[in-house]
């Protein structure tokens, strides 16, 4: 990563049914996506990585002769992704899971929707639709509540 630089084009002409998503490495690698188009991707560069999500899908390019990491979700959608020492830490709707290898290494559920979510390592803090506040302490392969 560093200085490479990516360039995404979305089609958002099938919408709110799908996306079409072309990533371009401008030194050399071109990927097309289909991803559901009724929640907007979401972006973000953590540990040397460029992350693109949807609302099914975390995609993970780590260079660009490098093939991209998929992670999948379920019918939960996702709303949030942070890098955490045993893996990719997945904020969904109603719950969060740890993935590592691209396999659910842990899951707890909420009771109800994420609103915001932040992650100082290795705690995250979660606000949910009803007003209040949940703090999750991630330890190893574990997903812990916190009182």
């Amino acid at each position: 990563m560093g200085k490479d630089v990516y360039e995404l084009r979305i089609d958002t002409s099938e919408a709110p049914e799908r996306l079409g998503l072309v990533v371009r490495a401008e030194a050399g690698g071109e990927w097309t996506y289909s991803e559901p188009g009724w929640q907007p991707l979401s972006y973000g560069f953590v540990n040397g990585a460029f992350l693109i999500w949807s609302a099914r899908r975390v995609i993970i390019h780590r260079g660009p002769q490098v093939e991209p990491e998929l992670i999948e979700t379920d019918n939960d959608p996702l709303c949030y992704v942070f890098s955490a020492p045993a893996g990719w830490l997945l904020v969904c709707e109603i719950s969060v899971r740890l993935m590592a290898r691209a396999r659910e290494v842990a899951r707890l559920g909420l009771h109800d929707v994420v609103v915001t979510a932040t992650f100082d390592d290795p705690t995250l803090y979660l606000s949910l639709f009803d007003g209040t506040k949940a703090r999750i302490r991630v330890t190893g392969p574990t997903l812990q509540f916190e009182p």
